[in-house]
């Protein structure tokens, strides 16, 4: 995966786990199974170790992925040096 930051214009291949498989959604102030439907979402992320960038990636800077460009919406870090960033898709394919 090629990841660029937005700010600096520095770039690098980073290893990834890339995922864009669906999630359940539970809509807000429906009980645990009193859903009246199924509904689930499918937001692509990956899980990254921190170390492989060469600057904590941030909101706005972007990923190549198999051949799509995505922007970073969130990165949500862990406490093991590790974080789970969350994609938006651009539209523009490489």
């Amino acid at each position: 995966m090629l990841w660029r930051s937005a700010t600096t214009g520095l770039s690098q291949q980073v290893p990834a786990i890339f995922d864009e498989g669906y999630k359940p959604l539970a809509p807000i102030d429906y009980p645990d199974g009193l859903m009246p439907a199924n509904i689930t979402t499918g937001t692509p992320h990956l899980g990254v170790s921190l170390s492989d960038f060469p600057q904590d990636p941030q909101q706005g800077d972007v990923m190549q992925v198999r051949g799509k460009t995505y922007t970073i919406r969130e990165v949500q870090k862990d406490s093991h040096g590790g974080a789970d960033i969350y994609l938006n898709v651009t539209g523009q394919s490489e």
